[in-house]
């Protein structure tokens, strides 16, 4: 609405009231300057809250209906009851997953914590894991093939067993 500059309850005046009675009655429910613009009602002038931001008469005034933003509001109004089981579906399985999470969460920080203390005064000797300083290979080099094809030079003792051709 473009309201009206004369119109005490668009736009508060000192000196004259607003005449919506219902509308003075609920910003002098409002003791203090907090409380009074709290919900955008009213506005607090001349140490008094007074209704601000409607006009007493809309039809009266340049106020316009904008069908785009109702028709806008009429398809939430239609779409929100559909979403609204789903989003509790999704929160309620949300929190069934969540809470065992919590619960194993704990018991590992309470049975860490028994085992840092059983640790700490001796229960077991825990020594630090031993590791290779020597690089080993998962593949024979090529050097180290040559060196296996070559024939074992030098006297070979035992029996020897051949099978029959």
């Amino acid at each position: 609405c473009d309201g009206d500059e004369n119109d005490p309850c668009m736009f508060p005046i000192p000196g004259r009231p607003c005449p919506d009675t219902e509308r003075v009655a609920f910003c002098k429910s409002k003791v203090d300057p907090w409380r009074c613009a709290t919900f955008g009602r009213c506005t607090w002038i001349d140490q008094a809250c007074q209704p601000v931001g409607l006009p007493f008469d809309p039809i009266a005034s340049s106020c316009d209906i904008d069908e785009q933003q109702v028709q806008a509001f009429q398809s939430l109004i239609e779409l929100v009851p559909v979403i609204t089981p789903k989003i509790t579906t999704l929160l309620t399985v949300k929190v069934i997953l969540t809470l065992p999470a919590i619960v194993l969460a704990c018991l590992g920080l309470c049975w860490g914590f028994q085992l840092f203390h059983k640790v700490n005064s001796g229960y077991a000797v825990l020594t630090e894991p031993g590791f290779r300083t020597q690089q080993t290979r998962s593949q024979p080099e090529v050097g180290q093939q040559m060196a296996m094809r070559q024939p074992v030079q030098g006297t070979v003792s035992g029996t020897v067993l051949q099978q029959p051709v």
